[in-house]
């Protein structure tokens, strides 16, 4: 009997959070990436718009450590900018995610101290509509291919050192963050590199056989990447 009232409960609570009623809390936004970068022709910029969901259940509902737990999801794809013609800057989902709206709109100063002004701080981004440069810190992770139909090319760009990716006159200007009504980006990076999907499928990393020690690897950051920090939408 009490097996078919936790079921029946769980079937409500999309519900239950969708109105935040009984402790069962739920937050969404969309929040738009936007790289800025100078070229030797002018400034140019290109973004990418994620969703956040973000889903919390009351403290008396569950058992032992999953009582009052958070679960998130993030969906989206990198911002892909092409700086000249056939070369292109990602910055991927690496590094990227609610939490960078969270640092970027909430400042040190003013960080949540209890469970109720973390659900403050959430529905302060959930409404807020306003848009910050971020800080170098908060940088996803910046990647180029030499030839975007070999993903082999995977390389790292430094965002101090656009120069050494792309030629003299390219710099990084800034990143921004911005909550906002937009729609959610879709297909754009895949157009460019239609072979995501299937190197996802094959290998599940862009660079095939990655050494078992980050020490062992050429990039350490890019030892791991897979085509999912691209675009969360492959494989579907």
């Amino acid at each position: 009997m009490r097996i078919r009232s936790i079921c029946r409960l769980l079937l409500l609570l999309p519900v239950l959070s969708g109105c935040n009623i009984l402790g069962f809390e739920h937050w969404s936004w969309h929040q738009k990436l936007t790289v800025i970068v100078q070229t030797p022709s002018g400034e140019i910029a290109g973004s990418s718009v994620s969703a956040v969901t973000i889903s919390r259940v009351p403290t008396w509902f569950g058992l032992g450590d999953t009582r009052g737990n958070i679960s998130t999801g993030f969906s989206g794809e990198a911002v892909a900018l092409q700086v000249s013609p056939g070369k292109y800057l990602f910055a991927v989902l690496e590094g990227y995610g609610y939490e960078t709206a969270w640092s970027a709109f909430l400042p040190a100063r003013t960080k949540p101290r209890n469970r109720a002004e973390t659900g403050e701080a959430y529905s302060q981004l959930q409404y807020t509509r306003t848009t910050r440069v971020l800080p170098p810190d908060l940088y996803p992770l910046l990647v180029t291919f030499d030839d975007v139909s070999d993903p082999l090319s995977l390389k790292r760009v430094e965002r101090d050192d656009l120069i050494s990716a792309f030629g003299e006159g390219y710099s990084l200007k800034s990143v921004e963050l911005t909550i906002t009504d937009e729609p959610v980006t879709e297909g754009v990076v895949q157009k460019i590199l239609p072979w995501l999907d299937d190197v996802g499928r094959e290998r599940g990393t862009i660079i095939p056989n990655p050494p078992r020690r980050l020490r062992d690897a050429a990039d350490p950051s890019l030892q791991y990447l897979g085509p999912l920090k691209f675009s969360t939408e492959l494989y579907k």
